[in-house]
């Protein structure tokens, strides 16, 4: 029985162990590429027109990435954090509790030469080649 319970102790432990590269804490104190700093929203990437969506992204540089809903002005009550190395944007999903697990996103970036064009691709649109989303300095 001892060895039951030892089981279900060592279990627990490694059940709620927390890798320190999935916490806001960690995402908060690396770096960000300056540019992406203050709010952007989606555009079409032929026209460069804005596309009717009901949020728009902010990104801070404390390193956190919100959605903000166009109508009301509130933010996404869901945290998300981000930083970047090397043209890679990362962004952290946190969990929401017991449950829902800490995710990471992954995705290429870029910027037009003025720095008002924001090209964000997802790895599988980075290796084909696709366009990805653009988003437009608001």
């Amino acid at each position: 029985m001892k060895k039951f319970y030892f089981i279900l102790a060592l279990l627990g432990v490694f059940a709620c162990s927390e890798d320190e590269h999935m916490t806001a804490d960690y995402f908060k104190s690396q770096k960000r590429d300056s540019r992406f700093f203050g709010k952007w929203k989606a555009v079409n990437p032929n026209t460069l027109e804005e596309k009717i969506t009901s949020f728009y992204s902010e990104y801070t540089e404390e390193g956190v990435f919100d959605l903000i809903d166009r109508e009301t002005g509130e933010k996404d009550e869901r945290k998300r954090y981000y930083y970047t190395k090397e043209n890679t944007l990362y962004v952290l999903h946190p969990g929401a509790g017991f449950k829902v697990s800490a995710s990471v996103s992954e995705y290429k970036y870029k910027f037009s030469d003025d720095n008002n064009i924001l090209i964000i691709q997802t790895l599988e649109e980075y290796r084909k080649g696709d366009k990805g989303e653009f988003f437009k300095r608001k």
